[in-house]
């Protein structure tokens, strides 16, 4: 289900994020599922317990986790949540990056074929 890359460029805390996240988005976890505990995850990762918990202080702080003293720790919000979150995000990246072009003196027609030049994938 979760394969870490033990040397690979991306600390193991950024990928154990990364695929609950995605496990999240194709539908393998639901709200309200039980995530392993630290000890459990740490132990089938063959990774240090502190790592897990770092990953899994992180989902909660992006809200995507929420813990139930004595119960454990458990996915906050549904793949179609999650989806929507990250369009909008994705949204206002590209407004912020469209107001600080505008900012720049960049127009709209300068603008329009430098996204086409990107969007065709031919670069900058």
């Amino acid at each position: 289900m979760i394969a870490i890359v033990l040397k690979g460029n991306a600390p193991i805390y950024e990928q154990l994020v990364s695929q609950i996240e995605e496990l999240i988005l194709r539908g393998i976890l639901m709200k309200d599922d039980l995530l392993p505990s630290v000890r459990e995850m740490a132990c089938d990762l063959a990774v240090n317990p502190n790592t897990v918990q770092r990953a899994y202080s992180l989902l909660e702080e992006r809200g995507l986790t929420y813990s139930v003293p004595g119960k454990g720790r458990f996915v906050a919000v549904s793949k179609e949540e999650l989806e929507k979150r990250y369009g909008k995000s994705h949204i206002e990246a590209l407004e912020s990056a469209i107001a600080c072009a505008k900012a720049n003196g960049i127009t709209m027609d300068e603008a329009y074929r430098l996204v086409k030049k990107i969007y065709d994938g031919e670069g900058k």
